[in-house]
């Protein structure tokens, strides 16, 4: 049997009932929907949290911190949440997305994935000079060529005194 240091994963029946392990809705701070029924904003907020959040929760959890911030790890997890919260405003005829969901998604992602940031050493890379230049000099050019046949055929125009 190998043992476990804090935060490698592993979820008990315990950690569930820790008060720390639960997101808390409130009900008028950002989840509060300018224009929806209240019917839409609490019961659906009620409904993902129950069923959407917890199953989410579990879910990352019991995934490794150091797979929480790669995509390929989290990915079937998170679509799971999306999905879960698509088909409770369906249930409950309430728009998706909304600014509910939207509060509901921003707080999920400052619980869980603040720390996936990019390396400190990955940049995106830069694009070769050769089509930047050209990129940029074609316009140039064509500008420059346009006005001097612009200023040809006005001259030409301009009848001789």
């Amino acid at each position: 049997m190998t043992s476990c240091n804090p935060g490698c994963g592993e979820l008990t029946y315990g950690d569930l009932e820790e008060e720390g392990h639960y997101l808390y809705l409130e009900e008028d701070g950002p989840f509060a929907e300018a224009d929806g029924s209240a019917h839409c904003r609490d019961t659906y907020l009620e409904w993902i949290s129950l069923y959407c959040w917890t199953t989410f929760h579990a879910a990352v959890m019991v995934t490794p911190e150091r797979s929480r911030c790669q995509w390929d790890q989290i990915s079937r997890i998170y679509s799971d949440l999306s999905n879960c919260t698509a088909l409770m405003a369906e249930a409950l005829s309430c728009p998706w997305p909304s600014p509910a969901l939207d509060a509901f998604f921003l707080q999920i992602h400052m619980e869980n994935f603040t720390n996936c940031t990019r390396p400190a050493g990955s940049r995106p890379s830069e694009p070769p000079l050769g089509p930047v230049v050209t990129m940029a000099t074609v316009p140039v050019c064509l500008t420059l060529l346009l006005t001097a046949l612009m200023l040809r055929k006005a001259r030409k125009a301009e009848p001789n005194p």
